[in-house]
């Protein structure tokens, strides 16, 4: 299999993946299920060790020595719990920056010949703006992350509404902590931050502000940006982070903007892909003057409808000598040559299909603010049905198309929108009466604006007739809600429906005969339903008797003969009394505790015992240190309880 290759698409260097190395990475994907002890199984068969989680379900990197890696790649294969393995590549870019004025060069949005090129062969730009600009559309970026300070990106990064920036906390549960602006996959923080350029050209194409009198504008210029890293500061990442990246996108962002790529089959981009079909991947064609019916090429060539793989064209509309191509694989061309864009603090000119993706990506961002209710197959069936035709382009993609911005979005009627408040019907939660700030102070769906009792949640999750907010287990149908210990949780869904254990002696609340006093055998001698330790007659109220008596209390220490400094040893106690009654009898151990010239008795442990005849004899076990110990015998009878001690000493 050829080396895994993921780069920037400028002028493209690529080197061998880890040729010297002494370990080998391997991408694996497991059957879904697999115990921690089955996956451990699945290394330990093929000698392979754990590396690292991707944040795909089931997929993990693992590391295995060079000499020993097509072995364990066999092994994975004939494995029934792998669904895949491929090893783990990497690619390395060199960009050659030009220098040219601002607007002038912007041959690709607006091209009147200016340049030396062919009047009109542009994406029409100022024609698409006076339908939509992009707002409130984000594109995520994954790069080599963006300038935030750059001057014309300024209010056009993304931040993660869910995460409160700085608290050092997983506000949004994703597994990254603060990620409020993007995150850094290459170097694993949330700093990311663009030393190489290249993220922060692409995003400028996007989405650099319009009309501020500073260098260029983007194709979305109202559009904004997420940061996601996902490619190091030399350019090159492994597919396993790149599949990282992509996830984390997909969850952010309708549209991803990936100017990456190479030479391959790639099954973890595959699956991160076909994970989120409702997300469109814009992503390069590559710039090796390929022709990809004879070369795999990912993730330009990913079998999944929601890619959409972008050629460079010229300011002549015919293809950069430098572009991939292939009329299956390569969808569309769009300007991909002297792009003028933004940089680490300023502007430069670059080649590269890394250059022609982002106008498509801002393409699908027009057309998504256009109406937000667009799949992503509807955003790219429209991007390819409003290309323009050009013989010139038509053996090399798709029909020949170069995209055109203007003729798409001309093709989306937006949404509609009754009450005229700015939200769509389809997304309208009182599509009936204005209400821009959609309140729903139940959350019920309905919004606050048409809601006969805003503050009470009218839905029926669970469809017992019963509106949640009356519902006292609103998560399972109990039409009856019934609800025993009457704490306000119906029975369905309450795990103490007869109450708690206020005693911790193992019984209900209202099951338990004595809910106040630990009495885990519930006695009740007069079988009232009080138990004896809280009846104060335990034996009936039809006469006065007498109380138990207690006599010839002894204790008997048995097990080690002594313990090593204060370390506790398993002892047993056997206590024998005499009684005047039968019944029951708690024995109970405290240890002698000194501190500054006081001492004081620390209940050690009880138990209870049965008292047959008029005698008491029981063992205890129980770890006790060397030390005094205080052992007491309580018993109750019909006239009350009786009490003796013995004060023994444990060596």
């Amino acid at each position: 299999m050829r080396a895994l290759l993921l780069s920037l698409l400028l002028s493209l260097v690529v080197a061998p993946a880890a040729a010297q190395a002494a370990d080998v990475d391997l991408v694996v994907r497991r059957e879904p299920g697999l115990s921690a002890a089955a996956r451990a199984d699945v290394r330990s068969d093929a000698g392979v060790e754990h590396k690292r989680m991707l944040r795909l379900d089931d997929t993990e990197v693992v590391t295995v020595p060079a000499e020993e890696a097509d072995e364990a790649l066999r092994a994975l294969r004939a494995d029934p719990d792998v669904r895949w393995v491929q090893r783990d590549g990497m690619a390395h870019a060199a960009a050659a920056a030009g220098k040219d004025p601002f607007w002038s060069d912007l041959w690709g949005l607006h091209n009147t010949g200016q340049t030396g090129g062919t009047a009109d062969a542009d994406v029409d730009a100022p024609e698409a703006w006076a339908v939509s600009t992009g707002a409130g559309v984000t594109v995520a970026v994954v790069d080599t992350g963006v300038d935030a300070g750059h001057a014309d990106l300024a209010g056009r990064l993304a931040t993660n509404p869910r995460e409160i920036a700085g608290n050092g906390v997983d506000d949004d549960g994703n597994g990254l902590v603060d990620d409020w602006r993007g995150w850094d996959f290459a170097y694993g923080d949330n700093n990311p931050s663009d030393e190489q350029g290249h993220g922060t050209h692409v995003s400028g194409t996007i989405a650099a502000v319009n009309g501020n009198a500073k260098g260029i504008s983007g194709l979305a210029p109202d559009a904004k940006v997420l940061n996601v890293k996902g490619l190091d500061d030399s350019g090159s990442a492994s597919w396993s982070t790149i599949a990282d990246a992509f996830d984390y996108a997909a969850q952010m962002a309708r549209i991803v903007n990936a100017s990456l790529g190479g030479e391959g089959e790639a099954k973890v981009i595959e699956d991160v892909i076909a994970a989120h079909l409702d997300t469109l991947f814009v992503v390069a064609a590559g710039n090796e003057a390929y022709d990809l019916d004879t070369v795999t090429y990912s993730p330009c060539e990913v079998p999944q409808p929601n890619v959409l793989c972008v050629g460079a064209s010229d300011h002549k509309d015919l293809r950069a000598s430098f572009s991939n191509y292939s009329p299956s694989a390569v969808d569309v061309f769009a300007p991909g040559v002297s792009i003028k864009s933004t940089t680490g603090g300023g502007y430069g000119s670059w080649n590269g299909t890394s250059m022609a993706t982002p106008h498509v990506a801002a393409i699908a961002a027009l057309l998504l603010a256009r109406n937000k209710t667009l799949t992503a197959a509807q955003l790219k069936q429209t991007i390819l049905a409003g290309a323009e035709q050009k013989t010139a382009l038509k053996p090399y993609g798709l029909n020949g198309g170069r995209a055109n911005a203007y003729a798409s979005v001309s093709r989306i009627s937006p949404p509609a929108d009754r009450d005229r408040d700015g939200v769509p019907d389809v997304w309208d939660n009182c599509p009936a009466v204005a209400n821009p700030g959609q309140a729903d102070a139940d959350g019920d769906g309905t919004g606050d604006a048409c809601d006969a009792r805003p503050g009470h949640d009218d839905r029926d999750g669970d469809g017992d007739g019963v509106p949640n907010g009356s519902d006292n287990c609103a998560g399972v149908g109990n039409p009856d809600q019934a609800d025993t210990d009457g704490d306000g949780v119906g029975d369905a869904c309450d795990a103490t429906p007869r109450g708690g254990d206020a005693d911790g002696d193992g019984w209900a609340d209202l099951d338990d005969n004595c809910p106040a006093v630990y009495n885990e055998e519930q006695y009740d001698s007069d079988a009232d339903g009080v138990g004896d330790d809280c009846d104060p007659t335990p034996w009936g109220d039809d006469e006065v008797l007498e109380a138990p008596t207690l006599s010839r209390l002894s204790v008997k220490v048995a097990g080690a003969a002594r313990c090593r400094g204060s370390r506790a040893c398993t002892r047993t106690l056997r206590v024998s009394a005499r009684t005047s009654e039968a019944g029951s009898a708690r024995v109970s151990i405290a240890r002698q505790r000194c501190s500054r010239r006081r001492c004081a008795w620390k209940a050690t442990k009880s138990s209870t015992a049965r008292v047959a005849g008029d005698a008491l004899k029981t063992s205890l076990r129980a770890k006790l240190a060397a030390g005094r110990y205080r052992v007491t015998v309580t018993v109750i009878g019909p006239g009350g309880k009786a009490e003796a001690t013995r004060t023994i000493k444990v060596r």
